[in-house]
């Protein structure tokens, strides 16, 4: 058995991570047994430790001076995360764990992007349901043929809007989730300088109606279904502002947030906060960097560039390209999420990037040198005609976006630290995939570009391109 008097002294940066990593009132003891220099110091952290859990003790064993010298043990990063993610459920009681198990249904708003197909495809098992909400038949039917292509088979879809209170707590009434995957938002910056008014609705007013439902239904369990309620919300790393050239996101940077739709997230992070701290409802908010990969609608700069090229049209870059941005591939960016759900620090923040900074011109060139490898201009035979010898040819500065933000970067070292989460996709591997996916689905690219879609990528880039060539 492991004792004290064996196990070696803990550095700095691991009593700092696992203070990082426990809340409310397990943070003291807990850090005590964490950042003792001698055997009799952690072993008093761990009597304060146990006793946090009550007159009548925990259920688990980790709640004893053992969970203590775990604590204590925790040197290198390998054992970090177990140690910290034991600390945070609370006296490691193994019931907190949020872990979907068989059978259990999940609410996920927003169920037509990539990142909420690719998520239902891979949280609920296969006995599992997650129920999708999304507002207009064209999206809904996008929605299903998403869910499909990707094996999301135990998804179900609900017509409406997150706006619509009465909705939202008869799903809560009828599906008795386990969780909460809150995703839906508008989330284009073109189209909130345009007006804001569709991101005030959803972004604010939504997040609002969703938080009131959520914190009656779980007012309404108990026992273990209550303490294992989850309620994650997706947000972005706009809402901190612009970097200058050097520095990062984390979760203690202050929030600026310089577009009507940051401020709009801005403000649905702040009410998810406020019912944390108000109502101690256990939501857990992840600010993430610029996604990329399978499914992203094509006003997103990745997908509107690549198929713009393969169409011949102008590759429309703001001012001079230099504006930099922090890329993840979707695949990493759902593990993170349901690491973070499941094993995440109740009432936490985690910012998520994937350590790929790469300026707007740089990112384009790369999607062009790719396309002129895999799908050269002189077996495309529209392209060919044109007499162009390469996709870059195509790149057209155009006149800047309002307020355009210089610089994203983030650093996610708290969640590497406390759960272990890392990128595992590099950026030109994903960019690859995400490019071959494109090329292989045009079915797909035809529906989500139709309607709604295609209109506003006309009107938003078209007559930018009209100006500069005028």
């Amino acid at each position: 058995m492991t004792t004290l008097e064996s196990l070696p002294a803990p550095s700095a940066d691991t009593a700092a991570a696992i203070h990082d990593a426990v809340r409310e009132r397990y943070a003291e003891a807990a850090v005590a047994a964490a950042a003792a220099t001698s055997p009799e110091e952690a072993a008093a952290g761990s009597e304060a430790l146990a006793s946090c859990c009550g007159p009548d003790g925990c259920s688990d064993e980790r709640s004893s001076p053992v969970f203590g010298a775990e604590l204590y043990a925790a040197t290198d990063r390998a054992a970090l995360p177990n140690a910290a993610v034991l600390a945070s459920l609370g006296c490691g009681n193994p019931t907190a764990v949020a872990e979907l198990r068989e059978g259990e249904t999940v609410l996920d708003l927003g169920s037509g992007g990539g990142i909420d197909v690719l998520l239902s495809a891979r949280r609920v098992g296969p006995t599992g349901r997650a129920i999708g909400l999304d507002m207009t038949d064209e999206m809904l039917a996008l929605a299903r043929r998403n869910a499909a292509e990707a094996g999301a088979t135990n998804v179900e879809f609900v017509k409406g809007t997150i706006t619509d209170r009465p909705l939202v707590a008869s799903l809560f009434d009828k599906y008795e989730p386990a969780g909460v995957f809150h995703l839906a938002a508008e989330s284009h910056v073109d189209r909130s300088i345009v007006s804001a008014d569709d991101f005030v609705q959803t972004n604010v007013v939504g997040t609002y109606s969703m938080l009131e439902s959520a914190r009656t239904y779980l007012n309404s369990l108990i026992g273990e279904r209550k303490d294992r309620f989850r309620f994650l919300h997706l947000s972005t790393d706009e809402v901190f502002g612009s970097l200058g050239e050097a520095g990062y996101f984390s979760e203690q940077t202050p929030y600026a947030p310089n577009s009507p739709y940051s401020a709009s997230k801005a403000a649905s992070d702040h009410f998810v906060r406020a019912y944390q701290h108000t109502y101690g409802l256990p939501a857990i908010i992840i600010n993430c960097s610029n996604n990329y990969g399978p499914y992203q609608f094509p006003e997103k700069v990745i997908p509107l560039m690549i198929l713009n090229a393969l169409s011949g049209k102008p590759l429309p870059v703001y001012g001079d390209g230099s504006n930099v941005r922090d890329w993840i591939y979707v695949e990493d960016h759902c593990r993170a999420i349901r690491l973070v759900f499941e094993r995440g620090a109740s009432r936490e923040t985690y910012v998520v990037g994937g350590g790929n900074e790469r300026r707007n011109i740089d990112l384009v060139r790369r999607i062009c040198n790719i396309l002129d490898e895999i799908a050269p201009m002189e077996e495309v035979q529209s392209l060919h005609e044109q007499g162009l010898k390469s996709y870059s040819e195509l790149i057209h500065f155009v006149e800047d976006r309002p307020g355009h933000d210089q610089r994203y970067a983030i650093d996610s070292a708290r969640i590497a630290r406390q759960l272990g989460w890392q990128a595992e996709v590099g950026f030109d591997e994903g960019l690859r995939r995400t490019i071959h996916w494109y090329l292989s689905n045009p079915d797909w690219v035809d529906q989500a570009s139709s309607g709604s879609y295609g209109e506003w990528i006309e009107k938003n880039y078209a007559w930018r391109i009209r100006k500069e060539g005028s």
